[in-house]
């Protein structure tokens, strides 16, 4: 609204310089006294203030008769040469803004904009001078109302032609000629298009400044001779928009200020800011001319939309954090509060924002409120496991941090408290009863440099801070030495020539995203020490820029080791399949041919998983990527691409040669030993020879090849791994080898009394040997336990029976007996294990080991019991008959073999 306003200004100030002499009655002489904005009148024959207002006698703390007739150069920092350089541009109007340094009577330097004109007083040629104190203005306001500011500048300066046309009364002619030049000449330099216009509906022109061509493509001739209406440049989806808000304020008789979009002649879409009013032009009741400003603000909107999310992100952030954060000012009374800080800190009261801190925490302690009076003089402070002590007794522990916040004139507007409860920490350090040393977790700021600078023609830094040169590793006084910085900072001259060109570039281009440089390595003696990342802004209406530089070492460190991770098999540190097909992309070119591709799959790895453990096959993973890697060539490439899967890539490599290749992965793999187990690879290759080959069907052949070569051995493989781990047993565990033996033979017995065939007797013998094979997988400890193990050992002792399944089920050669593995311990009552079978769904091979299991280790001596005599097993297997074990198989076990053996 305020921009509207200042518009409405602008005409209607416009309006009364056009009616001067009717409104003489006004006291301009005492408005310029007293208006609060800084100006001078300056004397171009020998530069002295000829007039001056109270506030530039305020500002610059001269009495009145010092201040007039006083040289500018006596408060101008720079040169009397310099000086009279831009007191020339400003005559002569080449440049009309300017950024001055003036000393004060206090002795103090103040940064000044300076906006001067020339006016013709008594025929002589007078600056007229706004003064404006940068500090008065913050840096958020200055970019959000640069507009604003720049149309009260206008204002001033017209304001001020007034003022003095009538303070000299010079002659009417030249009164008129000076203010229509101006007039014209600011309208024109406005950022934005100045109209009048019909009202129509379709906005008929009578007056357009130029800057309608560089908004919309169009001249102003174009809107006037009705070529074009500005309402077609308005896009569609906005007229019914633009059309109501107009009839609204023109039913209200209020100042119209909308934004919309428009298309250009070159169809580029514009946001455009409007503002304008309603006159009449012959002094009746009927509104019938619209004056108005139209200002592109394409980019003011999509900064604003950056804006709003970065101000929504740092929200966000805050918020999810698992800090509190509490902001104050100078008085200590809160300016925000995060809910974190409310909820770790218990506050009930809805909003506290506005009261002071002590309020809010009566049983503060002292040394907490010297923190605050420290931290408002400009320290940092922070503290971990401080404990805060609350009225009603209760501790918390606390990791904090306390900072001022600065303002934009450099004085500290209050404090920033960081803070965490830690009692969970604490609580948890008390509960383990063990003393340790603590780290202290400090926050901190991240490690950024920050300079003023020049880059063009020279570096000059104005400031720099500690870090600027340390991360460039160099110090401030080299840096300081005229144009040093890329001499001092990068010692190859290629590069130094390099990222100076990007640099400067970069900042020419207006492009923010060009105005960053990202991992640029800096070297000492030729080696890259560290790597860094720059940016720069330039500073609006100087020439220098804010510079920022990051040590992002670590980062990239981590990046390159996160990549590192990304292409390689975490197991066996060799390239996976990431890496692998990237790779094969790269060799898919002819001038790798001929190129052959070499599949290798790792014989019986399942089995020995299931046997001895995974740790036990990452093992031999690791040992077969060894290999591949001792025997390919320096050019080749190895890869795991898969469970048990590796490949080989060979360039410039024919078929012939790969056969030598296969010849000592087999010559290597011949003596590989895992325990008493051998394993084996299986492989195959294909080789493409000319260009036009798909690299993927050279790919799947070598794949084809391989499994067919793994099924030419692969099942003869696997039976003798099972016989290996089945002999290991035997031999590693006497009983477990005397166990299996007697009960195969008990199993023998009982399958001739049921007349079973001598194949299936043979199956039932074997059936009854390798019963236990999954013992194999169980640990010493368990085995070989003196006593009764407990319930966590009794269940990984219960698994042998799904390991043992496991592991015969892998070799078609035993795969039957697989199933009695894992079902002998299965009861007729149905609370046996595994699976709970019942009865009749236990194989009857299964059934039968059973009871011979049972019987052969109720009488054999165990490490955790003595043998049983046979009349007591006997009875304990008529005691289960029926319940644990097969009725009918007890009945011919007692009966048939044990009486007749007895």
């Amino acid at each position: 609204m305020k921009k509207a306003m200042i518009i409405f200004v602008l005409f209607t100030l416009t309006a009364l310089l056009g009616q001067f002499r009717i409104k003489a009655e006004i006291n301009y002489q005492d408005l310029f006294e007293n208006h609060n904005t800084i100006m001078l009148i300056i004397n171009t024959n020998d530069n002295t203030i000829y007039e001056a207002n109270q506030a530039a006698i305020d500002f610059y703390g001269f009495p009145r008769e010092q201040l007039i007739g006083m040289s500018i150069n006596d408060i101008n920092m720079l040169t009397d040469e310099e000086t009279q350089i831009e007191v020339d541009l400003a005559t002569s109007e080449e440049r009309n803004f300017f950024v001055f340094k003036h000393k004060i009577a206090s002795g103090e330097i103040k940064t000044v904009h300076v906006y001067s004109y020339p006016v013709i007083i008594d025929d002589s040629v007078f600056l007229y001078s706004i003064i404006i104190d940068q500090s008065a203005f913050a840096a958020a306001e200055f970019r959000n109302q640069i507009l604003t500011f720049s149309i009260i500048i206008v204002l001033l300066i017209l304001f001020g032609l007034a003022v003095y046309f009538f303070i000299k009364q010079k002659r009417q002619r030249v009164y008129e000629n000076e203010e229509k030049r101006f007039r014209e000449t600011l309208i024109q330099n406005l950022p934005g298009v100045v109209y009048r216009c019909l009202n129509d509906g379709d906005w008929t022109m009578l007056y357009l400044s130029d800057q309608i061509i560089s908004l919309s493509g169009f001249t102003p001739s174009d809107f006037i001779n009705s070529t074009i209406t500005y309402l077609k440049l308005i896009k569609p989806q906005y007229r019914q928009y633009v059309a109501d808000e107009f009839k609204l304020c023109l039913a209200e008789n209020k100042v119209v200020e909308l934004t919309y979009q428009i298309e250009t002649k070159s169809h580029e879409v514009k946001w455009v800011q409007e503002t304008a009013r309603f006159i009449n032009q012959k002094n009746e009741d009927n509104l019938d001319i619209i004056e108005g400003f139209i200002e592109d603000v394409t980019e003011k909107h999509n900064t604003k939309l950056k804006t709003d999310y970065l101000q929504y992100l740092l929200e966000y952030i805050v918020k999810n954090s698992n800090q509190g954060v509490a902001i104050l000012d100078a008085k200590l009374n809160f300016v925000y509060v995060s809910d974190k800080f409310t909820e770790i800190y218990r506050i009930n009261e809805k909003n506290i924002v506005g009261k002071h801190h002590y309020d809010v925490f009566p049983d503060l302690p002292e040394k907490w409120r010297k923190v605050h009076k420290r931290a408002l003089k400009g320290e940092v402070l922070s503290g971990d496991r401080d404990i805060f002590e609350r009225l009603d007794g209760t501790v918390d522990y606390t990791r904090w941090l306390c900072r001022p916040w600065v303002e934009i004139n450099g004085n500290i507007g209050g404090i920033i408290i960081y803070t965490e409860v830690i009692n969970d920490l604490i609580s948890a350090e008390l509960n383990y009863k063990e003393s340790r040393d603590i780290l202290k977790l400090v926050m901190d700021n991240l490690p950024i440099g920050i300079a003023v600078n020049s880059i063009t023609p020279t570096v000059e830094f104005e400031y720099m801070n500690d870090l600027f040169p340390a991360i460039y590793g160099t110090t401030k006084e080299k840096l300081q030495v005229s144009n040093s910085f890329w001499d001092e900072v990068y010692e190859d001259k290629a590069f130094r020539d390099e990222i100076k060109e990007k640099v400067l570039s970069g900042l020419a281009s207006n492009d923010i995203e060009k105005m960053k440089w990202e991992n640029i390595p800096l070297t000492k003696n030729g080696v890259i020490s560290k790597y860094i990342s720059a940016s720069g802004t330039p500073i609006p209406g100087s020439d220098m820029i804010i510079s920022m530089v990051r040590d992002v070492t670590n980062q990239k460190k981590r990046e390159t080791e996160i990549l590192y991770a990304s292409n390689h098999d975490y197991l066996t540190s060799i390239p996976n399949r990431r890496y692998f097909e990237e790779k094969l992309k790269y060799c898919d070119d002819p001038k790798f041919l001929p190129l052959t591709l070499v599949m290798i799959d790792l014989d019986g790895l399942k089995l020995i998983n299931d046997a001895y453990g995974h740790e036990s096959g990452n093992s031999v993973l690791k040992k077969t990527s060894k290999i591949l890697q001792e025997i390919k060539r320096d050019n080749d490439f190895v890869a795991r691409i898969g469970g048990d899967e590796f490949v080989i890539i060979m360039p410039n490599t024919p078929e012939e040669e790969c056969k030598k290749i296969e010849n000592m992965i087999e010559d290597k793999t011949n003596i590989l030993l895992f325990g008493e187990i051998k394993f084996s690879l299986s492989i195959g290759y294909e080789t493409k020879k000319e260009s036009n080959e798909d690299i993927a069907d050279i790919l799947n052949k070598a794949e084809d090849n391989m499994y067919a070569n793994k099924v030419l051995h692969g099942q003869s493989t696997r039976n003798e791994t099972i016989m290996s781990i089945f002999e290991t047993l035997r031999e590693k565990y006497v009983e477990e080898r005397n166990h299996s033996d007697r009960v195969s033979n008990y199993c023998r017995l009982i399958g001739e009394k049921l007349s079973l065939s001598n194949d299936e007797l043979k199956e039932l013998e074997l059936a009854g040997l390798m019963h236990d094979i999954g013992k194999i997988t169980i640990p010493d400890n368990i085995l070989d336990k003196p006593g009764k193990l407990n319930e966590d050992e009794w269940k990984i002792m219960k698994a042998h029976t799904i390991n043992g399944y496991h592991i015969l089920r892998s070799a078609d050669k035993y795969s039957r007996l697989s199933e009695y593995a894992l079902t002998h311990h299965e009861r007729i009552d149905g609370k046996g294990y595994p699976n709970g079978l019942k009865g009749d769904e236990i194989p009857l091979f299964s059934r039968i080991i059973c009871v011979a299991d049972a019987y052969e280790a109720m009488t054999a001596n165990r490490p955790y019991r003595k043998a049983l005599s046979q009349e007591k097993a006997i009875e304990e297997l008529k005691r289960h008959s029926g319940s644990q074990f097969d009725e009918k198989i007890v009945s011919i076990f007692l009966t048939e073999i044990l009486d007749k053996t007895a």
